[in-house]
Formats: structure tokens, sequence, C-alpha cells
């Protein structure tokens, strides 16, 4: 069955991201909608009021219950954005979290390298997949209250005091990421790493790093200019990638 699309585009200050637009009233993933169009010009943008498998990072499951959250994909093209294509999911919260924190009153911090932190539980988070010479950006982003089960560190926005619609949301951040990703394309990762990393809440703790079931205890020190996390094991420094490991604070999510 073909998922039904529901509404007109939204207006958006924009030259390109978003100029397409794809809404959605149910589907699997975003992501894998969008990776199924062939054709769709650079900046093509699909949301969906709810999706049936939703993904996370390694194959988790992102909660994605109906009219509960943003849930959006937009499409890059890989060519463009070859500058530090490890940085890209860090650089995409970064820009987040300039473009929603300002609403929530209150800081968005970022834990690396995916995770959308709000009073030390999760809100929202990112997912980066390579689609031959594209790219496929998913954010999901937890707007309402609802019941979670297995998820005791998700919040939403609601949470906290705010109601957003998912149009609302997505124009704050679509808005916020047109210029900044121009900005990327051209110089890097470089130029955003301060910001990033005034924001993470990683650095400067001891993590857990997983890999492959295995878990090894180090610091948290810094983020390199390729979105890699310095750690610090046993007096001597390493960087990890996304692709490698997954982190967990040593004490609890965070």
């Amino acid at each position: 069955m073909c998922p039904r699309v529901t509404g007109e585009s939204w207006p958006l200050q924009t030259k390109w991201l978003g100029k397409t637009q794809i809404h959605l009233e149910s589907v699997s993933s975003t992501n894998d909608y969008l990776a199924e169009l062939k054709d769709a010009p650079e900046g093509t943008v699909v949301t969906a009021q709810m999706q049936t498998a939703g993904k996370g990072r390694q194959g988790h499951r992102w909660e994605s219950g109906a009219n509960a959250g943003l849930y959006l994909s937009f499409l890059l093209s890989a060519g463009r954005f070859s500058k530090d294509p490890g940085a890209l999911t860090l650089l995409l919260g970064l820009l987040t979290s300039l473009a929603l924190s300002p609403v929530l009153g209150k800081t968005i911090e970022l834990k690396w390298p995916n995770d959308l932190i709000v009073e030390g539980k999760k809100l929202g988070g990112i997912l980066c997949e390579r689609s031959g010479d594209r790219i496929i950006c998913g954010i999901g982003i937890n707007l309402k209250q609802e019941k979670r089960q297995g998820a005791p560190y998700a919040i939403s926005m609601e949470d906290v005091g705010v109601i957003l619609s998912p149009q609302e949301t997505a124009t704050r951040m679509l808005e916020t990421m047109e210029p900044a990703l121009e900005n990327f394309s051209n110089m890097g990762f470089l130029v955003f790493l301060p910001q990033y990393m005034d924001r993470c809440v990683t650095l400067g703790k001891q993590v857990l790093l997983i890999s492959h079931g295995n878990e090894t205890a180090a610091n948290a020190v810094a983020v390199d200019r390729s979105g890699g996390l310095i750690c610090e094991i046993g007096g001597e420094r390493t960087v990890v990638t996304s692709g490698e490991v997954s982190i967990r604070g040593y004490l609890g999510y965070v």
C-alpha cells in the first residue's frame, strides 16, 4: 500500500531546503521512503504523522507515535557535502539546538553523536544515512506527552511546557539549517566546532564505549574537526567514530 499524502506544502523562507515537500499520514520510515525517491531533487523534505518502523543509530527503534512528534527527513547531495561527512550528524544536532532552544527558554544540549538532550533526557535524535550519491538526513523530535514503554529517558516539548506543531518546529529548523549547511559545504565542521563543544554534555565525563556487546570505560575529552570523539583510555588518547561505538554515561543515560 502506498503511503497517503496529506496536506499542502508548508511556506518556508528558504531557497532550496524544503522547496519540494511530501507530507504523509503514515509510513514505515521517512528515511526509507525518501531513499526510494530516486529522482527527488536536493532539499526534498518528507514528513509523516506517524512512523511504523522509525529507526535510530545501529538499528535501534525510534518510537514514533501518531501526531506525537516531528518525523522529518531531507535529502542532500553527497558530493556537495563531502567535507567532514562524519560531522554532518553533529552539525544537524547543533542546528536543531540553535533553532529550538529559544522557544524552550533553555539550551537543548547534545549527547555525542546524535541525541538532543533536555533536563538530562532525550528530546530527539538525528540519523544520517548514505544512499548512493545522496545523504538522507532524518530528525525526530518528541513534541507531545505520551506513554513511552521502555523509554525512561525520553522527554517531550510538552513536558517542559512548550506546545509547537510539527509545521512550526520544522519551519524553525529548516530555515536555520539552510544557510549553515551552505557554510558547512564550503568550510567544513571546524567553524561550528566551538559551538558544538559548548553544548555537548558528553565532554568532561566518564563514559562507556559500547561495541559488539563489549564495554570500555573512557573519559570523553573533546570532539575533533571530523566529528570524532577524543577519549582518554588508560592514560592514552584515542579517537572513536559514531560508526564504531555507542556511548552511554557511566552512571546513567547522559
